[in-house]
């Protein structure tokens, strides 16, 4: 089982500067903004291998900024035609939690597609490797301070990206 821990005052300022320089999810957001952020409702997930980060179907209720170790990210359907991890006859594709479609590595940002869309999951996200993620709930983004809020900012960094 994952575990969590709120972040320490000392993790804050080399974490800022490098969500910001590595994904520009964060960029353009207030430097003083995000630490706050981070000190108030930043944790840090620990996951050995073989952990899911997210699970498919579960409400979108965080993103995650991967700070170590690799990722696979898992899915039970698409639209090529497989539907809950099966192909036209019933053969399994990938086993039970669905078939690989990505790999996500230190630096990148999961779940992102919370900020658009509180809906559920779109696929897995499961440790290959002793891996930290770095946690933001969407809600203690929607409540930060400053002038332009993080998840505003975030979103437009994400419909630029898109």
């Amino acid at each position: 089982m994952p575990t969590e821990a709120a972040l320490a005052d000392d993790d804050i300022a080399p974490l800022l500067e490098r969500m910001t320089a590595t994904s520009t999810l964060f960029r353009g957001i207030e430097p003083d903004a995000l630490a706050e952020l981070l000190r108030q409702g930043g944790r840090r997930v620990r996951l050995s291998p073989g952990e899911d980060l997210v699970r498919e179907g579960e409400a979108a209720e965080a993103i995650y900024f991967i700070e170590s170790g690799s990722f696979e990210v898992l899915k039970r359907s698409d639209a090529a035609g497989v539907d809950n991890g099966r192909v036209g006859t019933g053969v399994v594709v990938g086993g039970e939690d669905g078939h690989a479609i990505d790999r996500m590595h230190s630096g990148a940002v999961v779940g992102e597609v919370a900020l658009l869309d509180r809906g559920t999951r779109s696929a897995t996200v499961r440790a290959l490797e002793p891996a930290t993620a770095i946690e933001l709930r969407v809600r203690d983004l929607d409540r930060s301070a400053g002038t332009l809020p993080p998840a505003v900012q975030m979103q437009l960094n994400l419909a630029h990206e898109l």
